[in-house]
């Protein structure tokens, strides 16, 4: 709603926008299945952030915690929806 009233094409900015929703939409989706299948239902009950607690699995040598990267990420995933 920020940018919307300087485009030009107001129909395929919807698109766009609507397209951005729906990847989000099933990238939140697998991230729960997966969450749900890696978890118990204990543990689930006891975890605040499943996500971070996946992203905590991965190892990289030169990069002591990848949580901040995987926060990030996220966080680039989130905003279009936050700004629509």
């Amino acid at each position: 709603m920020f940018v919307y009233p300087y485009l030009k094409d107001k129909k395929k900015a919807q698109n766009f926008a609507n397209l951005g929703v729906f990847i989000t939409t099933v990238l939140v989706a697998v991230l729960m299945i997966v969450a749900i299948v890696y978890f118990s239902p204990k543990q689930l009950e006891k975890t605040i952030w499943a996500t971070l607690n996946m992203l905590k699995i991965v190892r990289v040598p030169n990069l002591e915690r990848f949580e901040f990267i995987g926060i990030s990420l996220w966080m680039v995933i989130m905003l279009p929806n936050l700004l629509f």
